[in-house]
Parts: structure tokens; C-alpha cells; sequence
């Protein structure tokens, strides 16, 4: 994981606040209901429960009301094999949802797109665009290597697209196969 000044260099803006989780948060309600995935990827609908080792650090350059926040997602299986299944449920979820409601039960409903930029074997890049959110977005980046499943999602207003990028090669520079 980078730390929060390591991502704030590359954001170029200050991020402080800080949160984390031990294990995957449950799924969020989504409508269509096969959105699941595409509502929640971080969440888990796609993690699942077999993972030995999971960690998530959030960062945001403020505790209240953010215009940047930096979600970095890792989670380790017992087997690669693991790893590429859970890697595909994630791929078929967002490739299978063009966009949804999602229900968050502390933020409530917000309708959002969902457009894949790039798809392989072992990398995807996609955004999720919320309706009506004035240019929010998440621009996220998914990596599997291994027995190692890596998310980073950049939100903010505009395209954070190469920032996610650059943070997901820095992460997944750190993973050990």
C-alpha cells in the first residue's frame, strides 16, 4: 500500500484523512440486483470470504465533503487460481452492467455508468460515473498477480484516470508474486 503522503505526491493535492478495513465490507444493494459487482467492487461481491490476507486504506483530503479520494484495495488467496477467479468475477460483473442504482446504506441511493477502458488477463480499467454528481467520477484499475487481487480508485471531479493508473503500477510494483 502507499502511504498517504506517497499519494498525494502523485495527486498533487494534500491527502489526510485516513480510513481502513481489515476485511471486505458486505455487498451493497444494487438495481438491477446483477450489479452488484459494479456497485460495490471493493466489496464482498467480489472479494468473497476466501481471502488469507485483506486490507483497504481510503484517503481523502477531507473528513467532511471530499474533492479526492483514493481507495486502495488488496487481497491475497491461497491459490493463483483463486486469485484469477475472483479477478473474474469482478471483469463479468462490470462487463455485465452498464450502469445501475446503488444503494449505500450510509449515503442512500445514487445512479451511476459504468464504462470499461481497457480489459486483459491480468489488468482492467474501467470508471464509474455518477448522474447528476456534477463531473464525479471513480476512475479505478484492478490488477491480479499471483495469489493477489489489487483495486485503486481515484474519485474526484474530472478525470483521474492516469492517476489511477500511476497508483496501480505502484502498488502492484510492491505485490510479491
Amino acid at each position: 500500500m502507499l502511504t498517504a503522503e506517497e499519494t498525494s505526491v502523485v495527486l498533487g493535492t494534500s491527502l489526510l484523512a485516513e480510513t481502513s478495513a481489515s476485511e471486505p465490507p458486505s455487498a451493497l444493494t444494487a438495481e438491477p440486483p446483477a450489479c452488484s459487482v459494479a456497485v460495490g467492487p471493493a466489496t464482498q461481491a467480489v472479494y468473497g470470504t476466501t481471502w488469507t490476507a485483506f486490507r483497504s486504506v481510503a484517503y481523502q483530503d477531507s473528513a467532511d465533503v471530499a474533492d479526492h479520494t483514493v481507495t486502495q484495495t488488496v487481497a491475497r488467496y491461497p491459490e493463483p487460481s483463486d486469485a484469477a477467479a475472483v479477478f473474474r468475477v469482478l471483469t463479468d460483473g462490470l462487463a455485465n452492467c452498464p450502469a445501475a442504482v446503488r444503494t449505500d446504506p450510509l449515503r442512500g441511493e445514487s445512479t451511476w455508468a459504468y464504462e470499461i477502458a481497457a480489459s486483459g488477463p491480468e489488468s482492467l480499467a474501467w470508471s464509474a460515473i455518477q448522474d447528476a454528481g456534477d463531473g464525479w467520477a471513480c476512475h479505478r484499475q484492478a490488477r491480479v498477480k499471483g495469489t493477489t487481487v489489487l483495486q485503486v480508485s481515484v474519485c474526484q471531479a474530472g478525470d483521474g484516470a492516469p492517476l489511477a493508473a500511476q497508483l496501480a503500477d505502484r502498488v502492484a510494483s510492491r505485490v510479491e508474486p
